[in-house]
């Protein structure tokens, strides 16, 4: 099989979410070339469904292939596999899309009390947000049930109007929401409170946790929050800092 890879269409928008691959497996052994499987499904796909496929693809193992997207509408439109043709270039297709979608999918529900079924909420919050398919109880390391789910949507427009109007109706209630950063540890130094060294390297002063000013700690401190990365009202290295959310997308990158 011809293993380059073939661009369809110019990337557009989005640029900066990071896109799972979709698998294709073909049943028996497909002898087309990665840009006529492409062309195949691109054309049917406009066809069926109207959409104009952004996607870059390669062969995998094991007669398979691999679906690279790069928008938003394209990924989305290709996530439920019934919509797929049954074959391609005259090989029957199996779909498989991927488990779990990028964090910009997902947002956090606050004050969702621990004694509430995540499985019964779903089935009553689904009748409000179409595109909502998961809801997970959100818990600490050693395994305790917090006040707050994760949402997963497959719209990221829906997720982005949540977002900013900043909660959502569950039954008679409101909730507040904010987005859902990937646990991705990034480091940071414990002295001086920036991301570029090691605590142990740092040759700076040490700055209040909380404040970062320079300041005795023996008293606590009562100033108002601040980070000295990004000049925000939070802590510094807090999940929502920008400068956070950059270092986790490289390290997303990497990995």
């Amino acid at each position: 099989m011809n293993t380059t890879q073939t661009r369809m269409i110019q990337p557009i928008g989005n640029s900066k979410i990071s896109f799972p691959p979709i698998i294709v497996k073909f049943k028996s052994e497909q002898h087309a070339s990665i840009k006529e499987i492409t062309d195949d499904l691109t054309t049917k796909w406009n066809v069926q469904h109207g959409i104009n496929l952004a996607i870059t693809a390669r062969f995998g193992h094991m007669h398979s292939l691999l679906i690279f997207v790069d928008d938003s509408p394209t990924f989305e439109s290709l996530l439920d596999p019934n919509r797929w043709p049954k074959s391609l270039k005259e090989i029957e297709i199996e779909v498989k899309v991927p488990r779990q979608l990028p964090p910009e999918y997902s947002l956090i529900i606050q004050q969702f009390h621990r004694n509430w079924n995540e499985d019964e909420w779903l089935i009553e919050l689904q009748l409000r947000y179409v595109s909502l398919f998961k809801i997970t109880r959100m818990r600490v390391k050693d395994g305790s049930a917090l006040n707050a789910v994760r949402a997963d949507f497959k719209s990221v427009e829906e997720v982005k109007t949540l977002i900013k109007s900043g909660k959502i109706n569950v039954g008679s209630m409101t909730h507040p929401v904010k987005p859902y950063h990937l646990p991705i540890r990034i480091n940071k130094c414990l002295k001086c409170l920036r991301h570029d060294h090691t605590t142990k390297s740092c040759t700076r002063t040490r700055l209040c946790p909380r404040c970062a000013e320079e300041h005795s700690l023996e008293h606590g401190c009562n100033n108002p929050e601040k980070c000295i990365n990004c000049e925000g009202d939070h802590v510094s290295g807090h999940s929502a800092c920008p400068i956070v959310q950059e270092k986790r997308h490289a390290l997303m990158e990497q990995s």
